[in-house]
């Protein structure tokens, strides 16, 4: 209940003529995309620092860095598309 209170109240500061349902279903799947985001920075974080773990000298990060700004650039895309 109160959850459809604070949706309404939400709903008519906005003034885009949408019911507080509609407000919800747009909030869940920005929420939804924003999960994914989340999980796929964290899985590259992960993944990036292992890899200079494992690198163990200078030489070999500037590689792992263009690396990285690759795979974020292909999930970005990804995430835009959806």
């Amino acid at each position: 209940m109160r959850d459809e209170r604070i949706l309404l109240a939400e709903c008519l500061k906005r003034a885009k003529d949408e019911t507080p349902e509609q407000l919800a279903t747009l909030q869940s799947k920005i929420a939804q995309r924003l999960a994914a985001a989340v999980a796929i920075i964290d899985v590259m974080e992960s993944a990036v620092l292992s890899a200079i773990e494992q690198q163990g000298h200078k030489s070999g990060v500037d590689e792992l860095l263009d690396e990285l700004k690759s795979t974020a650039n292909d999930e970005l895309s990804k995430l835009v598309e959806v």
